[in-house]
């Protein structure tokens, strides 16, 4: 087939034709005119353009005997040829092809036996097809962040992964937060603005965090894995120490962190 119509073919026809045009039945029906009708290959290509132009409308049902005969074949052999075509490549998306039924009538063939799948069908095939690949492609996205872990500085992981701001540090309740009255939930922005309210804004030494985590009035019913989680959280502040941030639970794993 030349290139322009297969071009055409795959560029202009809806998705069920191209199904129904490349299926095995199609091939099988090819392979039976090679077989018993037409070993010449130019001749074989000048057929499949003809059934290339049936499918793009650019021949129509009533003329496929006259093209086919036109390939220097005897007329038993074209009406073998076109009844092959009608029957075994066109009928099973006869919806696509009005008419069908009456020119096989004509050429004294018979109608198919078999039902042909309906445009609704085939599009209700082809849509389950798609959701099928999304869902597959959605599942392989979910596995591929399953174990996803960045690592990256806190100040990093707040401009790329905003949500790690609402982490919560601590079990209690709120924390009051320096210049406001108003008692914020025990979360990593508000005590990153605390920690920056008290210690200051400039370079912190580790006698500044272990300050704060240890003897402020924030922490003083922290037990001591949370007070190690506030202090890593503050040291990548200080010194940009990179935290391990999963992906998929949206949160600092500090597990994955060694006790120092």
């Amino acid at each position: 087939m030349k290139k322009e119509i297969k071009d055409k073919i795959k560029n202009t026809l809806p998705a069920f034709v191209l199904d129904s045009l490349y299926s095995d039945y199609s091939s099988e029906a090819i392979e039976k005119i090679i077989d018993d009708y037409i070993q010449n290959e130019e001749t074989m290509d000048n057929l499949k353009d003809i059934i290339g132009l049936i499918v793009l409308k650019e021949i129509r049902i009533e003329e496929v005997f006259d093209f086919i005969k036109k390939l220097g074949i005897d007329d038993k052999k074209a009406k073998d040829v076109t009844l092959i075509v009608l029957c075994e490549i066109l009928f099973p998306m006869k919806d696509f092809f009005p008419g069908i039924e009456d020119v096989i009538v004509k050429l004294g063939g018979e109608i198919p036996k078999t039902n042909p799948i309906s445009i609704d069908q085939q599009m209700l095939k082809r849509e389950k097809e798609m959701e099928e690949m999304e869902e597959a492609e959605e599942r392989e996205q979910e596995e591929a962040e399953k174990d996803m872990m960045v690592s990256l500085p806190i100040a990093e992981l707040v401009k790329e992964y905003p949500q790690v701001q609402s982490q919560r540090i601590g079990s209690q309740e709120s924390i009051i937060v320096q210049g406001s009255d108003v008692p914020m939930k025990p979360e990593i922005k508000y005590w990153m603005k605390d920690y920056m309210e008290k210690a200051g804004y400039r370079m912190h030494s580790n006698l500044d965090r272990v300050s704060y985590v240890y003897h402020d009035k924030n922490t003083k019913n922290m037990n001591e894995e949370e007070r190690r989680q506030l202090g890593l959280v503050l040291k990548s502040f200080d010194e940009e120490i990179p935290l391990p941030y999963s992906t998929k639970h949206v949160k600092i794993d500090f597990s994955k962190i060694a006790e120092e």
